[in-house]
């Protein structure tokens, strides 16, 4: 299996390679997390800045 790693330093190891291994996928599965914690940490940022409005709203 062949794998190259780049970094990014806010989202971790990049990796493109053979993702049909338990490990690739669990690599995968934390390269989503975080990205998911990146874009999470974004949006708090920008509604502390007022950049972005929140309506909170109910769904019933």
């Amino acid at each position: 299996m062949t794998m190259k790693y780049g970094m990014n330093p806010e989202i971790g190891p990049i990796g493109i390679g053979d993702f049909s291994t338990d490990e690739m996928e669990a690599k995968v599965l934390i390269h989503a997390g975080n990205l998911a914690k990146l874009a999470y940490d974004k949006c708090l940022e920008l509604i502390e800045e007022k950049e972005i409005l929140v309506i909170p709203f109910r769904i019933w």
